[in-house]
């Protein structure tokens, strides 16, 4: 008889097989089935266990130090800066400057572009860290470098900072502000646009805590009330662009910035200097008002027309502002003082009866200074590769460059002196100063020629560069004693030109026009690698930069109109040795001598009386001043078994 029976098969390691259907034949003493399949279990079951996840901070690729962000810990909202600060290694100071294994990084790029032209702190300050995938320092090549696939001097040491692929392109907006007592405040605002090869930045910062640093840097230079008691506002701005073509041959980059500072401050100070005949003590206060606006600008556009050359045109501008007041009260004495405020100090000089037996001399002073200065500046730069020789290429360098700048300088000086116990002050002059007409323009050239020798004993670089500059300049600086005007007490302005003309002070006052040529030629060897027969190295540099200037100086003032005509003849050498005689052992030996020209203004047999207390003398019999240094050193290293 026919019979439907189910069989259920389980195992703790296989999935329960729960039925199988089959029939057993009536009579039957031995069945053979047909063969079953079970599969092994999916899941099991574990016991509670704790597992912790841990990161690569930092690993090598080839040459490349690579930081990985997301190996670091910071706080919510943290920027560039903090991220920078944690990685092994590196350390930052308030400035913006890195250094990464005690090397200084030359240059902070974000995803292998210059996007901030060179402002680090720009970068550091508002990029949010969480935007950040890793961090590589490497020795980046520049255009000339790549034009002839070898270091030609070029290579920057730089921090590549690169985002991850969703922070990569679009928009970054970042902004901060605060409020405190005494009506401290802050404010920054920062916005970013940018693709693969093209950024556009502003930025916007304004506070008046005199903030330039951060607290906890490893250099402590948080620099808060740096200048004196007092509040100091910052303000500033500024856009920044960059672009690249997709095809390499042009890049664009530059940056302009404007900024304000307000800084009101006060200062004290104290000195005692020591004598056999008996102790002096110095005390001054002071209180300022500086105000400086400034805005500038420079760009740099790079130009590749072809395979074998590079153009470079840097347009450079700038303007700066200035208002400064400030007040000077200084008390010299053979007593020391127990407190030194402005009170009494004032007191001492209004009446030092007290202290009648111990004066020397006692002064105030009251400046106040107007001015601008306004810089133009154009530079081009081309390169040129001669042959495409890898092993000796021949390189030329060609230089134009031109720059302009006019300045304009009102200043109002209000001195005095009393000497020892008199009341009366032995020197009071209410001075205005003329700074202007005062111009100057450079117009400069060089051409460079670089050849590389390549044989199986020498490898090194020949240069041979010559360079030409042009500088004329004229300086105003005519004085007007006000006090000489009856009855004419105010400070910081001027009366009509008819009154304060004839008060002209020629012993202080000068007008100068300068016509400067410079001619130089310098031949040099560069890194000469020279391998020696008995073996080793020998590294060597030398150079021999010969001047020659050919200058015309007109002097007018201080009651003296001189005419000065000079060609001076300079010769100035540098020599560099490196030789490694063994794995052990090394001798570096470096020597250099220099020589630079003087001074023209130094030439004048003039005096400078505008303070009595430091009064200068001219000498015409000046020579070129001359530094030699040598220096020499023998590294030793050992190797230690155990």
């Amino acid at each position: 008889m026919d019979d439907g029976r189910i069989q259920k098969i389980e195992s703790e390691i296989y999935e329960p097989e729960t039925w199988h259907r089959f029939s057993v034949p009536e009579g039957a003493t031995q069945l053979t089935l047909k063969p079953i399949y079970i599969n092994l279990k999916r899941q099991k079951t574990l016991n509670e266990v704790s597992v912790t996840a841990s990161k690569v901070m930092f690993y090598h690729k080839g040459d490349t130090l690579i930081y990985n962000a997301d190996a670091f810990v910071l706080p919510q909202g943290s920027m560039l800066d903090a991220l920078i600060g944690q990685l092994p290694g590196v350390s930052i100071n308030s400035s913006g400057v890195i250094f990464c294994n005690g090397k200084k990084i030359d240059n902070l790029l974000l995803n292998g572009k210059d996007l901030f032209n060179g402002n680090q702190r720009l970068m550091l300050e508002n990029l949010g860290a969480y935007t950040v995938k890793d961090i590589a320092v490497y020795d980046k090549l520049g255009h000339v470098s790549e034009m002839f696939d070898r270091n030609m001097g070029d290579a920057r040491h730089v921090m590549d900072v690169r985002l991850k692929k969703e922070y990569s392109y679009g928009f970054l907006l970042n902004a901060e502000g605060g409020y405190g007592t005494e009506n401290r405040y802050l404010a920054r605002l920062f916005g970013m646009w940018f693709a693969n090869n093209f950024s556009l930045t502003a930025y916007a910062t304004t506070n008046n805590l005199d903030d330039k640093g951060t607290p906890g840097k490893d250099d402590s230079a948080w620099s808060y009330n740096k200048s004196g008691a007092g509040v100091a506002t910052q303000k500033s701005g500024g856009l920044s662009y960059f672009f690249n073509g997709a095809d390499s041959k042009i890049e664009f980059k530059g940056s302009v910035d404007a900024s304000h500072s307000d800084r009101l401050s006060t200062e004290s100070t104290s000195q005692q200097n020591y004598f056999s005949t008996g102790d002096t003590y110095a005390y001054s206060n002071s209180q300022s008002n500086y105000k400086d606006f400034e805005v500038k600008t420079s760009h740099d556009l790079l130009f590749k027309p072809g395979s074998r050359v590079i153009i470079n045109l840097l347009p450079q501008f700038k303007y700066s502002h200035r208002n400064n007041h400030s007040r000077l009260l200084s008390v010299s004495l053979n007593e020391e003082l127990r407190n030194s405020s402005m009170e009494l100090l004032q007191s001492i000089y209004d009446n030092a009866t007290e202290y009648r037996n111990t004066i020397i001399n006692r002064s105030k002073s009251e400046d106040k200074t107007i001015g601008y200065n306004l810089e133009g500046a154009a530079e081009i730069q081309s390169d040129i590769k001669l042959n495409s020789d890898y092993n000796l290429p021949l390189r030329l360098s060609l230089k134009g460059k031109t720059l302009l700048s006019r300045h304009r300088l009102d200043r109002f000086s209000d001195y005095a002196v009393k000497w020892e116990q008199q009341e009366n002050p032995g020197f009071d002059q209410n001075r205005y100063t003329k700074g202007y007409p005062t111009h100057r323009e450079v117009y400069a050239g060089s051409a460079q020629l670089n050849k590389w020798i390549k044989t199986d004993l020498i490898d090194g670089d020949c240069e041979i560069k010559y360079e030409y500059d042009r500088t004329n300049e004229e300086e105003t600086s005519a004085m007007y004693l006000l006090n000489q005007i009856p009855g004419y007490n105010d400070f910081g302005t001027l009366p009509s030109v008819s009154e304060y003309e004839p008060t002209f002070f020629a012993p202080n006052s000068y007008h100068t026009i300068s016509r400067f040529n410079r001619h130089r030629v310098t031949p040099a060897l560069r890194h000469w690698l020279i391998r020696m027969p008995v073996g080793g190295m020998f590294m060597l540099s030398a150079g021999l930069p010969i001047d020659i200037y050919d200058r015309s100086f007109i002097y007018d003032g201080r009651g003296i109109n001189q005419t000065i005509d000079r060609r001076d003849y300079i010769v100035s050498g540098y020599v560099g040795v490196l030789w490694d005689l063994s794995v052990k052992h090394s001798i570096s030996m470096n020597f250099y001598t220099e020589s630079s020209p003087v001074n023209m203004t130094n030439l004048i047999t003039a005096n400078d009386i505008s303070d009595p207390l430091n009064v200068f003398t001219g000498n015409p019999n000046l020579t070129p001043p001359h530094i030699q240094s040598q220096s020499s050193a023998e590294k030793t290293f050992s190797i230690a078994a155990h």
